[in-house]
């Protein structure tokens, strides 16, 4: 079953759903990940003590991870329904 894309106007084809579930999957994944890394950096580099300046990358970083689980389970489904039984 296909659905049309109000957006592009063409048929929303299997292939270019896991496609984008899987690019969208790295780059958010790959979002939260850097901002992890810079804030315990940060944190580390300065105190011992979690520093209040890194606070926002983090609720940031942590408020992305559901849609990266989203948009992997998404890319699973696809590729699960790609290859078949």
């Amino acid at each position: 079953m296909e659905q049309t894309s109000p957006l592009i106007g063409k048929q929303m084809r299997t292939p270019r759903a896991a496609a984008i579930a899987g690019i969208l999957f790295a780059v958010l994944l790959t979002a939260t990940m850097v901002l992890l890394r810079t804030s315990v950096s940060a944190a580390l580099e300065e105190t011992q003590v979690w520093p209040g300046s890194s606070a926002g990358r983090v609720v940031l970083a942590l408020n992305l991870v559901p849609f990266a689980g989203i948009a992997f389970l998404w890319f699973i489904g696809v590729v699960r329904d790609r290859l078949g039984a």
